[in-house]
């Protein structure tokens, strides 16, 4: 497939524990797991493009089980655990394990958090859950508990540097390094955004720098511009974390980054503030996330400081 058509962080993804770059005692457990042919319930937490999901992907690649896999920011309600999991859980299987990989599951919501910590005991026999985690607090303790729970830091910058330039060396792409080392510090240390960002910014096979898209520092304007349209609009074609965006507005608002203006008046700040705290708290029950961030955009935008 042209490389013009596939994006290359599933081009070059990792197959094999060897081309990560990992901490010498997960990848120890690791390696204990893929020896012995199972794993226990594995909780995997870390930030966003930490390589949390490849890892699943090459643990359940050498195990002999069946997989379904469900990205839990999508299916994230009790539906979900009683239906689509508890049915694949039930019917019968030539493989060893059947593994549940459920990539995002701190977005599950606080029923489909109960009920799955039921569908754990009762079908541990033959059945493990992998889940990875942005926020692992925002998994229940009984989940937590149940767990096997592997912490992925950030790797060093040099070495994403490092690891992006090879990708471009492989797709004989020219580059000056500056301009590579500007990229991954814009969306350090989410690998997967600097490598993303890379591709965007190669035109004839020649790298060019061009400052990354900050989603969350443009809503920032539009709220306090007013544009509710243009922030709906935005959200759907970037496809942002949510959580980071809350962030990005309580971050703004109680002024904790200089040169990033706050987008309600200083009167509002303390209402403003709790309003986010209370949208976010809802964050995880509601059907419709979009609706739900939009909504406390149009809060925060009724706020004039009286």
């Amino acid at each position: 497939m042209p490389t013009l058509n596939m994006l290359w962080v599933e081009k070059h993804r990792p197959r094999e524990l060897d081309q990560l770059v990992l901490d010498k005692q997960i990848r120890a457990t690791l390696d204990k797991w893929i020896e012995a042919g199972e794993i226990p319930h594995a909780l995997l937490v870390g930030i966003t493009g930490s390589g949390k999901t490849t890892i699943a992907r090459i643990l359940t690649d050498k195990l002999d089980c069946k997989v379904l896999r469900l990205n839990a920011s999508d299916d994230r309600g009790i539906d979900t655990v009683r239906g689509r999991i508890v049915n694949f859980l039930q019917a019968s299987s030539p493989y060893q394990w059947k593994i549940v990989f459920l990539d995002e599951a701190d977005q599950l919501t606080p029923d489909a958090q109960g009920a799955l910590r039921n569908t754990m005991e009762r079908y541990s026999a033959r059945g493990r859950f992998l889940m990875t985690a942005n926020y692992e607090d925002k998994l229940i303790e009984a989940i937590q508990s149940r767990c096997q729970t592997l912490y992925f830091r950030p790797i060093e910058q040099k070495l994403v540097v490092r690891k992006i330039k090879e990708i471009l060396d492989k797709e004989k792409v020219e580059y000056e390094l500056t301009d590579l080392v500007r990229i991954v510090a814009d969306s350090y240390p989410d690998i997967r955004a600097a490598l993303n960002h890379a591709q965007k910014c190669v035109l004839n096979q020649r790298l060019t720098y061009d400052p990354m898209q900050n989603v969350g520092h443009e809503i920032l304007g539009m709220v306090k511009a007013g544009k509710l349209r243009e922030i709906r609009l935005l959200v759907a074609q970037t496809k942002p974390e949510f959580a980071d965006l809350y962030r990005a507005l309580f971050d703004a608002c109680s002024g904790r980054f200089d040169g990033v203006p706050s987008p309600v008046p200083k009167p509002a700040v303390g209402q403003a503030l709790l309003a986010i705290a209370e949208f976010a708290y809802r964050d995880a029950i509601v059907v419709d996330r979009e609706i739900q961030f939009a909504a406390c955009c149009q809060r925060l935008m009724q706020f004039d400081g009286r």
